[in-house]
């Protein structure tokens, strides 16, 4: 008992003591680099085949989930992706997955707030995407990382600002997506 008390206030005051092992598929990691992300950036995200997502939302192809330590800076992730797309959606799948750990992980402040208020810029005048992403918008999930992930991953230059573009850009090589429009 006394052991596991120690364990848990060990634990309660040092939550970057309990990470998760990190299981990359090897299948998946090739996508990431083959789509311009970068592996090592995903040391500390878990990166694996799911058979579906029997909780989540209609058609829904890809997840991602991260931690914070207890300044409130990433700690560790996962990604997953449904098993079976055709290899072009799993590329687009992949990189908007890839970009949600951008965006929790690598973006300083100042970028977050130029990015959000450009893609809530964009998004307020493309009926189009609005359309397309009505599944977060009605249930409250549409938060600016799925705007630059859908962005980033589905829309060719010319629906996109040039800072959202160079962000987009720094991040996946776009030329390496099939863009839906």
């Amino acid at each position: 008992i006394f052991a596991t008390g120690l364990t848990m206030a060990f634990i309660t005051r040092n939550p970057d003591a309990i990470k998760p092992p990190v299981a990359q598929d090897a299948h998946l990691m090739q996508i990431i680099a083959d789509v311009g992300g970068d592996p090592v950036k995903l040391k500390d995200v878990s990166v694996k085949y799911v058979p579906d997502y029997k909780n989540g939302f209609k058609n829904q192809a890809g997840e991602y989930s991260s931690a914070e330590d207890s300044r409130g800076n990433f700690s560790y992730g996962t990604m997953t992706i449904k098993q079976g797309l055709d290899a072009e959606e799993e590329k687009v799948v992949v990189a908007h997955e890839y970009l949600h750990h951008i965006w929790a992980s690598e973006l300083d402040q100042q970028t977050l707030h130029d990015l959000t208020s450009q893609l809530m810029t964009l998004y307020g005048q493309d009926e189009w995407f609005k359309t397309r992403v009505a599944t977060y918008s009605d249930t409250n999930m549409l938060i600016p990382t799925e705007l630059f992930s859908f962005y980033c991953t589905e829309s060719s230059d010319q629906y996109l600002t040039p800072y959202v573009v160079e962000q987009c850009n720094k991040y996946v090589n776009r030329s390496a997506l099939k863009f839906i429009r």
